[in-house]
C-alpha cells in the first residue's frame, strides 16, 4: 500500500482525497497486522505455555466494590491493590 500512496503522491494525477484515503487504509492494514500477531501470540502461550493471566486495574473516584464475602481466592476475595501505598 506504501507503493500505491508513494505512486499517487508523486504522480499527482488523482485528487487528494486519493492519497488520504490510501493511507488510511495502510495504516489500518498495519493495525490489523499488529492484532494478528499477538492473537497469535497469545494463542500461542495459551496452548505451549499454559495460559495467559490478565489483572488490569483502574483506580477512580468512585469505586463501588461487591461484596463476594470469604471465596478463599485471592483474586477474588481481595483487591488487587492491597499491597499499593497511597
Amino acid at each position: 500500500m506504501e507503493l500505491v500512496g508513494g505512486y499517487i503522491f508523486t504522480r499527482k494525477v488523482l485528487p487528494p482525497i486519493s492519497y488520504a484515503i490510501s493511507t488510511t487504509i495502510e495504516e489500518s492494514l498495519e493495525m490489523l497486522g499488529i492484532v494478528v500477531f499477538i492473537h497469535a501470540l497469545i494463542s500461542y502461550i495459551k496452548t505451549y505455555v499454559g495460559g495467559v493471566s490478565w489483572n488490569i486495574y483502574i483506580p477512580a473516584k468512585n469505586t463501588q466494590v461487591t461484596d463476594l464475602g470469604n471465596t478463599d481466592i485471592p483474586a477474588i476475595s481481595e483487591p488487587a491493590h492491597r499491597n499499593l501505598e497511597r
